[in-house]
């Protein structure tokens, strides 16, 4: 193992012995490993560990454990720690993705010190997430596992089993910690390693290495399709400006493969596979339609498809210190009493207010991450982001929406939803009707 080491790392890296590398170590069996087998060749190295505790004093048992690593390999050990309130931030994501994502976002700011990150990944971490993108759906991409190098993340362990690397450690006698949580199934990732491919070894006892087998043979038909997609790419897609344009009648001759390569056309501005479904099926309708990514907007015309990014507003605080302020902003107000049968139009450009609470000066913004307020009708408060989560609102439409604001309390989410606190109720005498016509 340690001489195939050295040639895998080689091929990856050029010539190890004159690059500067950084370790992620956790301290397990793999990472242990790693650094052993970099030790070994006297290639110089850096380590770093995160500690996200996570697991109460087994997280701190590893930190030190780590730390007494780097004093016996005499490396300098770079460490970060990461609390509850940090993951608390992050909604919609599972704690090992959060995690994942803070580990990475740290070594990306200490890349620029090193030529190379090296990660423990090996051949059973490639086939479990081959497996993880197949029950989760996939396109082809998904089918090539984890690449050795994605810039200067590298991952020379990955033609390795877990168990050529157990018999490594046991060969070396090498010290390691054990993360419990790797020994249940709480994850998704265990529930594979602990469950489903212990059954798939009953078929293939040779599975592992059958998997990285197919891994290869996937990634060089990937590069070899990817290579006819940029040729397409290039033949199909122009830009101007700001903007990218498809040519709907040349695109239109590829028919049979037409919403396949719409996909590999406009997936790179983050377009999803069920976003370009709706494109293709409304592909010879009326011009003037909009669809949205997170970053981009497309408008299909009669002749093309439009790409560019969405420019966001400019978050500015406006105060506004009287009526006449608010109508040059483009509020429409009407100060009505109260009749005994009260009728609200269904308008989500109209406000109704009690007279009494609608008190200068305003503020009128753009919604921030953090916002709160109670929506009417609610008892409790609720998120703004949440809000716009359950009214299943876009993108690119968050960004344009604004907020009014009283006491520096939310009155208004203008077009969407009033806050229950500023009301009318049955104590209320005068109220004002506001309707908002933009600037």
């Amino acid at each position: 193992m340690k001489n195939t080491f050295l040639t895998k790392l080689a091929k990856i890296t050029g010539d190890p012995f004159n690059k500067k590398f950084l370790l992620a170590v956790s301290g397990g069996k793999d990472s242990s490993a790693l650094v052993h087998l970099l030790h070994t060749h006297q290639i110089p190295f850096d380590i770093a560990h995160c500690n996200f505790h996570l697991r109460e004093e087994e997280s701190n048992h590893d930190m030190a454990f780590v730390m007494k690593m780097g004093s016996e390999y005499r490396c300098q050990v770079h460490l970060k720690e990461f609390y509850h309130e940090d993951f608390q931030s992050i909604k919609g994501k599972s704690m090992e993705m959060i995690a994942r994502e803070f580990r990475y976002q740290w070594f990306e700011k200490m890349a620029p010190d090193y030529d190379f990150i090296v990660t423990a990944h090996h051949a059973n971490d490639n086939a479990e997430t081959l497996l993880l993108n197949l029950a989760r759906g996939t396109g082809l991409k998904g089918l090539t596992g984890i690449p050795p190098r994605n810039g200067k993340i590298i991952r020379p362990l990955l033609s390795f089993s877990s168990k050529e690397i157990e018999e490594y450690i046991t060969q070396h006698n090498l010290p390691y910690c054990i993360d419990r949580t790797n020994l249940t199934d709480e994850y998704q990732r265990n529930k594979i390693r602990l469950n489903i491919i212990p059954q798939l070894e009953e078929i293939n006892p040779s599975l592992i290495h059958t998997f990285q087998q197919n891994i290869d043979i996937f990634q060089r038909q990937y590069h070899f399709y990817n290579q006819h997609i940029q040729k397409i790419r290039d033949e199909l897609l122009w830009k101007k400006s700001d903007y990218f344009f498809i040519e709907k009648e040349t695109l239109s001759l590829y028919q049979d493969d037409l919403e396949l390569l719409l996909y590999e056309l406009l997936s790179p501005f983050g377009f999803n596979n069920d976003t370009v479904h709706v494109i293709f099926q409304n592909w010879q309708k009326q011009s003037g339609r909009r669809y949205y990514s997170s970053s981009h907007i497309a408008i299909q015309e009669r002749k093309q498809l439009i790409i560019s990014k969405i420019k966001k507003n400019k978050k500015e605080t406006v105060i506004i210190p009287n009526l006449k302020a608010l109508e040059q902003l483009g509020f429409e107000i009407q100060c009505l009493q109260k009749e005994e049968e009260l009728v609200f139009e269904k308008d989500p450009r109209i406000w109704y207010v009690d007279a009494e609470l609608l008190k200068y000066p305003l503020t009128l913004r753009n919604w921030e991450h953090g916002d709160s307020f109670q929506p009417l009708g609610m008892k409790g408060k609720k998120k703004v982001s949440d809000f716009f989560n359950d009214q299943k609102i876009d993108n690119y439409s968050k960004n344009h929406i604004l907020i009014l604001l009283i006491d520096d309390e939310i009155a208004w989410i203008i077009g969407h939803r009033s806050d229950h606190r500023f009301r009318i109720t049955d104590e209320t005498k005068i109220y004002y009707k506001v309707i908002y016509h933009g600037c």
